[in-house]
């Protein structure tokens, strides 16, 4: 609580009294409001049978050799596409089955959505459904992973250990400096900072790392066993135009190009 409290505190700086109030509303809607909803109850007690049996069928239809649970709250049509997306995209193209994350803030997903072959976005804040899908994964005979940002807040120590004990192997995302500056809060958040050291304790985690400072760290308490350096890129094609032949640079920038110098681009 004390973190939240924190939180707020930076937010009425950032955004102003009415700001803060629209934000922590979204918040607390998409964080707990779905799992307290007499309706969403109901209506899944009076239709699990149904539930289980579209759950079973995608295991069916889909083409799979692993299982990944994506457990941050990153939805998946924020404003910035960013690495969670690219990553679970990619990871859906190689035989991966992707349970996607996702909050009722930033996508229209009550429960499940087929986003793409071998990619689901589920919303696990709806724990009467989700537990059918753990449910379901759980009877797979394949290898399962439960994967998180190490700046996330929601997931708790006990529930990462808990995902162990049911046979997921932890992956964890170093992907900053964890720091309260960057968490917007006076102090580490319980959550974040009880995480790090269960992985770092956790030599069976996988660990991967965005950057060399990231690395040294992980590999000073841990060692490399089981770490992965993956760190930030971009998606060429995304960016790649050899259609549009009549393509022209605005005024500016070309005569910026008119320097011959090295260009840095950021996005």
């Amino acid at each position: 609580m004390k973190d939240k409290l924190s939180k707020v505190k930076n937010l009425v700086k950032k955004y102003g009294f009415f700001g803060t109030i629209k934000k922590v509303a979204g918040y607390v809607y998409s964080n707990y409001v779905v799992r307290v909803s007499i309706l969403e109850k109901a209506y899944v007690f009076l239709h699990k049978k149904e539930i289980r049996r579209r759950l079973e069928r995608i295991f069916e239809k889909e083409n799979f050799d692993r299982i990944v649970v994506w457990r941050s709250s990153f939805g998946w049509t924020v404003p910035l596409y960013q690495r969670p997306q690219h990553i679970f995209s990619n990871f859906a193209k190689q035989r991966t089955l992707v349970f996607y994350e996702v909050t009722r803030f930033t996508d229209d997903v009550k429960r499940i959505k087929r986003q793409a072959s071998n990619l689901y976005l589920v919303n696990f804040m709806n724990e009467a459904f989700a537990k059918y899908v753990f449910e379901a994964i759980e009877r797979q005979n394949k290898p399962r992973y439960v994967q998180f940002y190490s700046t996330d807040w929601t997931i708790t120590k006990k529930q990462a250990s808990i995902y162990k004990e049911r046979g997921y192997r932890i992956v964890y995302e170093y992907i900053d400096d964890l720091n309260p500056s960057l968490a917007g809060t006076d102090t580490l958040p319980v959550n974040v900072k009880d995480k790090y050291e269960m992985v770092m304790n956790d030599k069976e985690a996988i660990v991967v790392v965005t950057a060399d400072a990231l690395q040294r760290d992980v590999i000073q308490k841990r060692g490399s066993v089981n770490l992965v350096y993956s760190g930030n890129g971009v998606d060429y094609n995304h960016f790649h135009n050899d259609i549009d032949r009549n393509f022209k640079f605005e005024k500016k920038y070309s005569e910026i190009l008119k320097f011959g110098q090295p260009v840095v681009g950021y996005y």
